[in-house]
């Protein structure tokens, strides 16, 4: 009696394992992190930038400079690239002197990132002159930067502008 009941236990045992393993909860895997969701920034956009700086060339010289700058972003997750272009007017004047007025242009490519906040950070490329880099924060179509940019004659600084810009989709 007593192999018996040892049996009839280990037998129930058993089946308690055997249906415990066939069904139930299992235990599931960690969920993934969320991807990452960035502001989506590519398009082209347009925006204008005026001011008025020192003529580094010219003591005491100005240069008012009024131009248009057109971006092309892409975009793959928060990395960006793409090409920029300018076209304006400057004008440098010194006292005494006289004042001259010429165009300005430019080009080149463009990379950057872009956080999940919406911070950014602008990498523009001079084929010429070497790559400026401005930082700048993107809210819906619109989104502005802002830092130093050097007016230059064959990579000669003419004048310095501390330049905000807003650019529009």
């Amino acid at each position: 009696m007593k192999n018996r009941l040892i049996h009839t236990v280990a037998a129930c045992a058993w089946l308690v394992l055997a249906l415990s393993a066939c069904g139930g909860d299992s235990p599931t895997a960690p969920a993934a992190p969320p991807e990452p969701s960035f502001p989506q920034v590519q398009g082209t956009y347009t925006g204008s930038m005026s001011g008025t700086a020192p003529w580094l060339t010219e003591p005491g010289g100005t240069v008012a400079l009024a131009a248009d700058f057109a971006l092309t972003i892409g975009q793959n997750g928060g990395d960006l690239s793409g090409s920029w272009t300018l076209a304006g007017v400057a004008e440098g004047c010194v006292p005494g002197v006289g004042c001259v007025t010429d165009t300005v242009s430019g080009g080149g490519s463009m990379s950057g990132r872009v956080s999940e906040s919406g911070a950014m950070v602008l990498t523009f490329a001079d084929p010429v002159c070497g790559p400026i880099t401005w930082t700048g924060n993107v809210t819906a179509q619109v989104f502005t930067v802002s830092g130093p940019f050097t007016l230059t004659s064959g990579c000669v600084a003419i004048a310095r502008y501390v330049a905000s810009i807003t650019f529009v989709r």
